[in-house]
């Protein structure tokens, strides 16, 4: 069996006050190209909004360290800025799992 960590990151919150959904958007797509593509150990992302206007963001990893790196360097990175400052009560979550393969998803 080819046993390999994936990591989980899950980050939720609220859009900041007077913020569209659309200006977030932007920012979460300028923040994809410009900054997690770019990132060593990033795999995909999955951005999604509950109906009580909670957002939660799933990124996956390959390594804790990784996932780590990345997040301390896009609280300092310029290119990400505009897209931190668009959500507050931001709440940040990472789990590692030892998986074989991705069997399914289920997205609404």
């Amino acid at each position: 069996m080819n046993m390999k960590n994936l990591i989980v990151e899950i980050a939720q919150f609220k859009l900041a006050s007077g913020v569209t959904d659309e200006e977030f958007i932007k920012e979460a797509e300028f923040v994809q190209k410009n900054f997690l593509e770019k990132q060593r150990g990033y795999i995909d992302r999955e951005l999604l909004k509950a109906k009580d206007g909670q957002w939660i963001d799933i990124l996956h990893w390959d390594s804790m360290e990784e996932a780590q790196r990345a997040a301390e360097v896009m609280m300092k990175e310029p290119t990400t800025q505009g897209f931190m400052q668009k959500n507050r009560s931001f709440k940040r979550q990472d789990v590692a799992l030892g998986v074989d393969e991705k069997i399914l998803s289920f997205i609404n």
